[in-house]
């Protein structure tokens, strides 16, 4: 067992990470920093040389996902990069995806392939679903067949007009529906136009989009007032069909019927 001092100091001298992403990286993924620095050294030479790293400095996009990364059987790695490749169709495909989006280095083969499989059936051909992974690697553990982001599809569909595919080349496809449909919402009730891109209600802060949206509207808005609003909102019919995820609507609905309560 190491310490988290010696952790510390292994990826802020060693991997060459800055103290504050080194801090985020301890409050995120504590149980990494109980690790020995030899051990950590080892598992980032070994990451480095898998992957044809230059040097051990060049694993660090990968330590965004430091937990899953360094606690993972690393065995199985090479596996899973030959698999990218060969869903992409060329080699060193997997490396640049798990570069860009390290989650993808912990998923299994057969996942990845359901996954792409999942984007063919949305009406992609497989050469345009490369290159949209290419350009949001993301989704290929994103489930996109699963309940939760079939939900945000038909949001983008009955509520915006607009295609999935236009969803899917925005990067937001991870962010919570709540939040975006929610922001949807106030703006209307502002009385402004739809925005021309999810990413202006998906991935602002919340301080960016209020001072975006007030001073559009010419009125100042604040957090307080926001979430009063979003309290109600999700009272709402709309609030009630968009703000929860489905296996939540199922429990407020039977919650409201007497039958279940949501845990």
């Amino acid at each position: 067992m190491g310490t988290a001092t010696d952790a510390f100091s292994y990826f802020t001298q060693e991997v060459g990470i800055s103290v504050d992403k080194s801090v985020n990286m301890l409050l995120k993924s504590p149980g990494v920093f109980r690790f020995s620095r030899s051990t950590l050294a080892r598992k980032c030479s070994w990451l480095a040389q898998t992957l044809n790293l230059p040097s051990v400095e060049a694993v660090s996009p990968l330590l965004r996902q430091a937990t899953k990364i360094l606690t993972m059987e690393l065995s199985k790695l090479p596996a899973i990069l030959l698999a990218l490749d060969d869903l992409m169709g060329r080699k060193g495909a997997g490396v640049e995806l798990a570069m860009k989006a390290p989650m993808l280095a912990t998923c299994e083969g057969l996942q990845l392939r359901r996954a792409m499989e999942a984007l063919v059936k949305l009406g992609y051909n497989i050469d345009a679903a490369r290159s949209l992974v290419l350009h949001n690697p993301d989704l290929l553990h994103q489930h996109l067949e699963g309940p939760v982001q079939q939900q945000k599809m038909q949001w983008v569909r009955q509520e915006l007009g607009w295609p999935v595919t236009k969803m899917l080349s925005e990067r937001v496809s991870y962010r919570s529906l709540c939040r975006m449909a929610s922001r949807l919402s106030f703006m209307r009730h502002l009385g402004l136009p739809d925005p021309g891109s999810l990413a202006y209600i998906g991935v602002a802060s919340e301080p960016v989009f209020l001072a975006k949206v007030g001073k559009a509207a010419g009125r100042e808005v604040s957090a307080g007032k926001f979430a009063m609003w979003v309290a109600a909102w999700l009272q709402t019919p709309e609030g009630q069909r968009w703000g929860f995820k489905p296996q939540k609507v199922r429990q407020t609905r039977q919650t409201v019927g007497g039958e279940e309560g949501s845990e």
